[in-house]
């Protein structure tokens, strides 16, 4: 025995008003950011240690030096905030636990070209090389350096409470080898 199926159909109107209050509210529901901050940087390459005249310093076994260029920071969005930058804030991604830059390495001590807080007030870019930052990645070869000098390293930034939206745009992105430079002093900043 066969049964036919049948569909009561009905048809609703939507009037135009009602549309674009429902696409409005599906905007101010989905939390669009106008106020994003973009971090331009560039991958430099990476070190196992140097020596300070005092002695060797060295990002410890399995691991080197990784070393980024902050070029600019754009905070021009359509309704920007005041951004306090902070280097010690951007970190590695994809790595556990997150390899954090961090201004008190030996080598970021000693390097004049290390970035620095800065106040970038809305609506503004902070103009080119604004310094370089440097983490320590953990690496499956004894000699860090040649392993992290093969390796496409990005970045993110754990943006504080209240803060606006950040962005870490890779300005080299196609690169996927850097000089092997096992002594930091040797890196073109």
């Amino acid at each position: 025995m066969k049964r036919k199926l049948s569909c009561n159909r009905k048809s609703y109107k939507l009037s135009v008003p009602f549309l674009l209050s429902f696409l409005l509210i599906a905007l101010i529901m989905t939390g669009c950011a106008h106020d994003l901050v973009k971090i331009h940087y560039e991958q430099v390459g990476a070190c196992n240690g140097f020596n300070n005249g005092g002695g060797a310093t060295s990002a410890g076994p399995k691991a080197a030096y990784a070393v980024f260029r902050i070029k600019t920071i754009e905070n021009n969005d359509t309704s920007p905030k005041d951004f306090n930058f902070d280097p010690n804030l951007i970190y590695v991604e994809s790595t556990t636990p997150r390899a954090f830059t961090n201004s008190h390495l030996n080598l970021a001590q000693i390097n004049p070209f290390y970035a620095t807080t800065k106040f970038v007030a809305k609506g503004t870019t902070q103009p080119a090389n604004v310094g370089a930052v440097i983490a320590v990645v953990q690496t499956q070869a004894a000699d860090g350096a040649s392993e992290a000098n093969a390796t496409q390293y990005t970045l993110a930034y754990e943006t504080p409470s209240g803060g606006p939206s950040v962005v870490l745009v890779k300005d080299n992105p196609d690169q996927k080898n850097f000089p092997n430079t096992p002594d930091c002093t040797l890196i073109s900043y």
